[in-house]
């Protein structure tokens, strides 16, 4: 049986089972917490984060991407108030390129959270976050009339 597991498991593609995992583990996460609770996002974040460190370490950066086009649908609309968590709030590099990763380069709504993390990535540190930082300065645009 063993035999065969391995078998299988050698036929999928790795990157096809951590994505399953993690869409597992953020399955488990979002049907066990209230999205409607004050502290929701910061669990969230929280939650990203470790998860993040986790298969960075074993993958590498370029893991981020897959983890937050995993994220479920019914929190896109958190995605800036998520971002501003992981970019104000938690100081792994790796929370902090997910936070950019969730930025809309189009900003159309929630200008105070737009302006306080374009503001904080003006003064960012970490070389890969302000590189990926200065990317998505350069592609920021409105559409909000002024």
């Amino acid at each position: 049986m063993e035999n065969l597991k391995l078998f299988l498991l050698s036929l999928v593609p790795e990157i096809e089972i951590l994505d399953e995992l993690v869409k597992l583990e953020v399955a488990m996460f979002v049907t066990t917490h209230e999205i409607t609770q004050d502290d929701f996002l910061k669990k969230l974040a929280t939650f990203y984060e470790k998860l993040l460190i986790k298969n960075c370490t074993e993958y590498g950066d370029l893991i981020i991407p897959n983890i937050v086009s995993l994220m479920p649908y019914c929190l896109q609309n958190y995605f800036p108030q998520l971002a501003k968590i992981l970019l104000f709030e938690h100081s792994s590099y790796q929370a902090q390129l997910m936070a950019l990763k969730l930025l809309d380069t189009t900003i159309n709504q929630d200008l105070p959270t737009y302006r306080s993390i374009i503001e904080h990535l003006l003064k960012c540190n970490h070389p890969i976050v302000k590189a990926a930082a200065v990317d998505i300065l350069r592609n920021f645009s409105s559409n909000v009339h002024i």
